[in-house]
């Protein structure tokens, strides 16, 4: 239980960390994009956003800790209330399934073929 809850607890962990990277860099880039077309009306955005634009990258690990917490709730809540069947445990197939003998198998095989 408590490996579980550790596994899922570094997963949101490195979920954070690379949404906030991904958001870092998608603000250097506003940036870099900022410099190179200075024609475009980017006074706009920068009289609402005036913080160094790779601080975009703690909304987006605060964003992707959130949701992350919001699947692991909703990921326990359908587990306590589903069947087997409907939460995606495939194991009743492989018991359900009949499995073949060799005689039935090199019966349908071609003659010639392994």
């Amino acid at each position: 239980m408590a490996t579980t809850a550790l596994r899922r607890l570094r997963g949101t962990v490195v979920l954070s960390v690379l949404w906030g990277g991904a958001w870092a860099v998608a603000g250097l880039a506003i940036g870099v994009t900022s410099l190179l077309l200075p024609t475009l009306p980017w006074h706009v955005l920068f009289d609402i956003f005036d913080a160094p634009l790779p601080a975009l990258g703690v909304p987006g690990a605060l964003v992707a800790a959130a949701s992350a917490a919001a699947t692991l709730a909703l990921a326990q809540r359908c587990r306590d209330h589903a069947s087997p069947r409907q939460s995606g445990d495939v194991r009743h197939l492989a018991a359900s399934r009949p499995v073949a003998s060799e005689r039935s198998r090199s019966a349908t095989s071609r003659p010639g073929t392994p």
